[in-house]
């Protein structure tokens, strides 16, 4: 009898912010100064991480929409976080426990975009789009209603709250007014300050200082202002930014305020004087443009966000960054694993590497930058990858330099590359209605119109020296066929009887010596065939839905991953149940495998993140 066991995570890695041009995007430093952490919302999850420590990162993924915003308990021992469709968690910063109901606090359907936390826990603040209640209070972790804060007519994008000197709740929004209240909790009856004319756009962000003396806003309309909390007084306009001004923070000390514009810069300005006390420059590209910043109380670096997603850390009084946190702001399309190294990639063009023992590798893509990607796959020479419109980028893994791109018909459903780099060809692609076998100089080696004759086009595979390649197809009624072909004379050759199935295979893989084929069924079973297409023992079904990821072990165990978040180890040849499996790893279904030679194993899923579990 197979015993299975779970699998052990030995750490998450992956996920970055998902910024949105000309929209803030806020990014939260642990208040105490206790820590470096940082948090933010990353796809249907929220993340909290150290920006220095790869194994200090925590996910949590009660969410099930794209989560807006994040921000630490002002003791820095919980976090709360709002989605798009109204819905906030406070969840435990060290373990990701949540705190609220199980199904969270509802805050009607509309996105929330700012949420607090004030200082003696007891109430939740939020900001948002919901009408005539942008700004609402509630009590926590119940949720209760402890009152709303009247005074603005379009959506509210922050709100922010200090205790002393007096309780005050600060909010502003996308109808250039900025308002004051007292509280939590508030009356009904309460009367706000409301500030119009102050801004004349968008107000994006507004914070008070540590002692909750002074406000600080900044706007569309490229400025930045200080006001007094008490006296309402404009105390500073600043003017610098040449473009919309969509984050800012306060320093520790509360001297100075940090702001992210698009124009590509991150500037400190001293909050006395007004007066510009640093400028970096991003750089000159649109990604450059910088929605989101916050400054990290314990060590003083400045964390910037730019449309990339990618954290840039900036330590105090350097201009350049001391490092980049990558990681993906879109779900994966796939996983490489080549020695101890993984390669992903997203469908929005975004390639990353990491190496098996420390997370994210010092190694990056350069070259031409893919706009759209579908699918990844590679050797242990050579990295391809296909996009929505045909593009082939293939890249020597050394290098990791991308030169201008192939094109294939049909687009790109599926890519595989022989795990030697050796072989009658350097990639091989396949749409729905076409394969296409491609030379490392990107010109054609063998094509077919799968339509005549074969099939939609599902799934491909190659063995390590291309000499054999395995192709899915499907036919009427949502059956399947695999066809074992060479490729030869520029075409594909059968070697071998069709292998018939009742359902089409969604993924395949071949083991490293070319001997078995690992198949996944769309119908949620793992099989096993021999290279001449019989089938073998072992595999079953572990999966509730279809095999959406395989790839094999360094040392030859099998491992498939459903659209149900679940992964499975298999030993070939062995009948009964997977060697180890675990239930939801990931939200939104496994997208990627690979494994290292060192025993990792990688996962990725529809929550962008990826995981590295212990074999």
């Amino acid at each position: 009898m197979v015993v299975v066991e779970d699998l052990v995570k030995k750490l998450a890695i992956g996920g970055v912010p998902n910024p949105v041009r000309n929209e803030g995007c806020h990014i939260e430093a642990d208040p105490t100064g206790e820590t470096d952490r940082i948090c933010y919302g990353s796809g249907h999850s929220a993340v909290v991480r150290s920006v220095s420590d790869p194994t200090d990162f925590l996910v949590f993924t009660g969410h099930t929409a794209n989560v807006l915003c994040a921000r630490f308990s002002p003791d820095g021992k919980e976090i709360v976080s709002g989605d798009e469709q109204g819905s906030i968690f406070g969840w435990d910063a060290k373990t990701g426990k949540v705190i609220t109901d199980s199904a969270g606090i509802s805050a009607g359907s509309a996105p929330i975009r700012d949420v607090c936390l004030s200082a003696d826990k007891k109430f939740l603040l939020i900001a948002g789009d919901s009408r005539g209640a942008h700004l609402k209070v509630y009590k926590y972790p119940g949720g209760s209603s402890a009152g709303k804060c009247p005074g603005h007519q379009k959506k509210a994008t922050a709100i922010d709250q200090v205790k002393t000197p007096s309780k005050l709740i600060a909010g502003c929004g996308e109808d250039f007014k900025i308002s004051i209240h007292k509280g939590p909790p508030v009356s009904e009856f309460a009367v706000p300050v409301v500030l119009e004319g102050v801004h004349t756009g968008f107000v994006n962000q507004i914070r008070f200082n540590k002692d909750g003396t002074k406000l600080a806003t900044c706007s569309s309309d490229r400025t930045v202002c200080i006001i007094d909390s008490t006296s309402h007084e404009v105390l500073k306009r600043i003017e610098d930014h040449t473009a919309s001004v969509l984050m800012l923070a306060w320093t520790a000390d509360g001297t100075s305020v940090v702001t992210a514009s698009a124009d590509k810069t991150v500037r400190v300005f001293d909050a006395e004087s007004g007066e510009q006390k640093r400028c970096i420059t991003i750089g000159d590209e649109v990604e450059d443009m910088q929605v989101g910043v916050t400054v990290i109380p314990k060590t003083g670096q400045i964390v910037a966000l730019g449309l990339s997603g990618f954290l840039q850390i900036f330590d105090e009084g350097a201009d350049k960054a001391s490092k980049v946190l990558v990681g993906h702001s879109k779900p994966c399309v796939g996983l490489h694993g080549a020695g101890d190294s993984v390669y992903s990639a997203d469908y929005s063009g975004t390639m990353c590497v990491w190496d098996s023992d420390k997370g994210q590798s010092e190694r990056t893509f350069a070259g031409v930058k893919p706009t759209t990607l579908n699918a990844i796959g590679g050797g242990q020479k050579t990295i391809a990858a296909v996009g929505m419109d045909g593009n082939v980028y293939q890249a020597d893994l050394e290098s990791l330099v991308f030169p201008e791109p192939s094109n294939v018909k049909g687009g790109g459903r599926e890519i595989c590359v022989p795990g030697s780099g050796e072989g009658p060809f350097g990639c091989m692609v396949i749409s729905e209605d076409y394969l296409t076998a491609l030379a490392k100089d990107g010109s054609v080696v063998a094509s077919k119109n799968l339509a005549d004759g074969w099939g939609k086009g599902r799934s491909i595979a190659s063995n390590a020296d291309g000499s054999l390649v395995a192709i899915s197809v499907e036919i009427m009624g949502g059956a399947g066929h695999i066809y074992l072909c060479k490729v030869e004379g520029g075409e594909f050759t059968p070697v071998a009887d069709k292998i018939e199935m009742q359902t089409f295979a969604s993924k395949m893989a071949f083991n490293a010596e070319g001997a078995i084929l690992l198949v996944g069924e769309s119908s949620r079973r793992v099989r096993f065939f021999s290279s001449t297409g019989e089938l073998m023992p072992g595999g079953g079904v572990l999966h509730t839905a279809r095999v959406d990821a395989v790839c094999w072990t360094a040392s030859g165990k099998a491992v498939t991953g459903g659209l149900d978040g679940s992964i499975g180890v298999w030993e070939p040849g062995v009948k009964g149940d997977p060697l180890r499996k675990m239930k939801g790893a990931h939200r939104g279904g496994i997208l990627g495998l690979a494994c290292t030679e060192s025993g990792f194993l990688y996962s990725t899923g529809g929550d962008n993140q990826i995981a590295v579990w212990q074999l």
